[in-house]
């Protein structure tokens, strides 16, 4: 089996609103993960499997990006979130080689740190903090029966779409054509005419634009096609874990993080096609079974029944022991989720999450 070393990156833009129940799920302030395990390395200070930019820092900057971003109340997405995929075989490899559990959220860590940086130097968007999640993932049964839990190990990197200081945004501009009088032209179908090469390449010239301290760089940012920070943001988490032995996804790939609803849907699914299986398994056989016994063939019984014995074996059994092992996942969210909801308060607001009250186990 090929380990999985590869990081990815998924990011989606959120509004004021909803970056507020991103915050509770990050800090593990609400019962909404029905993914949750034992954490893989426990952090004693915030009491839960979740390693985060402390709340002093985590609450001064959002608060800044907010003041920055006051006359822009109206603007739709405010916030953006990277999810960035920690390949579980990996990670076990950092944790060995580091030599403890510390050392190895400190490696970690520092590579968010030094990614936030990076994405910052690149978009010009303000990096508000981020949160390590070490506690989210499912059991499996081994060889011998015993529960072996997978981790499913991947941060919450949020950026504010404002900038904290000037930045030069430095993007390549098609090059149009123009006629005599200088106005540039468009082709029979209304659109901007470009110059090409004698290969027939689009010609670009280099254009810096500097976005003053407080402007919203996103829809620039979008514009920039395939030369943007989102074709790139692969290469630039790639370039801050390389050294841990990480390496960069495929281009192109449409792989992405799986949350909680996602996930605990798909175990639905799994588990019914699985019933479904062993149901038409199971008919198919009594059907040939019984024509044989109405037609008195000895022989065509006799295979029925020997079929019956290699399905139970064989097929027939996988998919129940799919089914067992959906319910048990789902079984074991909901008394996860029980667990978390008598230590839990209701309604948490924002500014309570990023105070982060300490959970117990």
């Amino acid at each position: 089996m090929n380990k999985k070393t590869a990081i990815g990156v998924n990011t989606k833009y959120y509004t004021k609103a909803q970056i507020s129940k991103n915050v509770s799920h990050n800090f593990r302030m609400l019962p909404d993960n029905d993914n949750l395990i034992s954490p893989l390395i426990y952090d004693s200070k915030n009491c839960c499997g979740v390693f985060t930019t402390s709340a002093d820092e985590w609450g001064k900057n959002y608060n800044e990006a907010i003041d920055l971003m006051s006359e822009k109340k109206g603007a739709k997405n405010q916030f953006v979130e990277c999810v960035v995929s920690i390949p579980y075989d990996q990670f076990k490899e950092v944790q060995k080689n580091s030599g403890g559990a510390g050392n190895c959220i400190k490696e970690i860590t520092n590579g968010l740190e030094d990614f936030m940086r990076k994405f910052e130097e690149e978009s010009g968007m303000m990096p508000v903090g981020y949160a390590l999640h070490l506690d989210e993932g499912h059991y499996e049964k081994d060889r011998n029966g015993k529960d072996v839990a997978i981790y499913n190990t991947h941060a919450h990197v949020t950026f504010a779409n404002v900038c904290r200081n000037d930045f030069t945004l430095k993007k390549d501009v098609r090059v149009i054509e123009k006629d005599d009088n200088g106005k540039a032209m468009k082709d029979e179908r209304g659109r901007w005419k470009v110059k090409r090469d004698d290969d027939n390449k689009i010609i670009t010239e280099k254009h810096e634009e500097v976005l003053r301290r407080g402007r919203m760089p996103l829809a620039k940012l979008v514009q920039k096609g395939s030369n943007s920070i989102w074709s790139r943001q692969q290469d630039v988490a790639f370039d801050s874990f390389k050294h841990l032995g990480f390496t960069r996804g495929v281009k192109g790939s449409k792989a992405k993080h799986e949350d909680a609803d996602t996930l605990k849907k798909r175990k639905e699914n799994e588990r019914l096609e699985a019933e479904n299986r062993a149901a038409m398994l199971v008919s198919d056989i009594y059907n040939e079974w019984s024509d044989a016994a109405i037609k008195k063939d000895d022989v065509a019984i006799e295979k029925a029944q020997e079929d019956m014995r290699k399905a139970f074996e064989s097929k027939l059994l996988a998919d129940i022991a799919i089914q067992i092992k959906q319910k048990e996942q789902i079984k074991f969210a909901e008394r996860n989720l029980v667990k978390q909801q008598t230590h839990i308060k209701p309604q948490q607001t924002l500014t309570n999450a990023i105070s982060r009250p300490k959970m117990r186990r």
